[in-house]
């Protein structure tokens, strides 16, 4: 992914940097068999409006706008991506994410594998702009999202496994 270019309006000092949280939908938070993808969206919890303010001279306040650097779900095995326009998934980790599959893809299989049942906490990063100052990066490792992920394969009924597909 191509870093932004970002500098530093002479004068300017950043304000207290954005600062990330996941949004995910409630009924996503306990997966069952199924939801293959869950949708995601960042949310900035820091700020008038969940703005990245900067101070600049003659008491001007400007504002420098954030952008997705990466997801991360610390080592759960899932993917993150999105659909494009012809509905089809694409794999993806950055600024256009906008789910995360249940699933990774097995070279030596040749297909998509469900991750095991665990929770999984879903964390992003994001930068400013750097129009005016440049703040650090902002992860929000703290304030990830923990859901439990079951996505099975497999249902027991009457003590034998019926072999239902998961429709990865």
């Amino acid at each position: 992914m191509a870093e932004i270019a970002t500098v530093q309006e002479e004068g300017c000092q950043p304000g207290p940097p954005p600062v990330p949280a996941v949004y995910i939908p409630s009924e996503y938070s306990y997966v069952r068999r199924g939801d293959n993808f869950i949708p995601i969206f960042p949310q900035i919890v820091v700020g008038e409006g969940g703005t990245d303010n900067d101070w600049c001279p003659l008491g001007f306040i400007l504002y420098d706008g954030w952008y997705v650097v990466k997801w991360d779900d610390h080592g759960a095995g899932g993917e993150f991506g999105y659909f494009d326009e012809q509905g089809r998934w694409i794999p993806h980790n950055g600024d256009r994410t906008t789910h995360y599959r249940t699933a990774y893809w097995d070279e030596s299989k040749g297909r998509y594998v469900p991750i095991g049942a665990k929770v999984v906490r879903i964390s992003v990063t994001v930068d400013d702009y750097a129009f005016y100052a440049d703040d650090q990066r902002q992860s929000s490792s703290d304030w990830g999202l923990d859901g439990y992920f079951n996505p099975s394969c497999h249902l027991k009924r009457q003590g034998k496994r019926d072999g239902a597909s998961c429709n990865l």
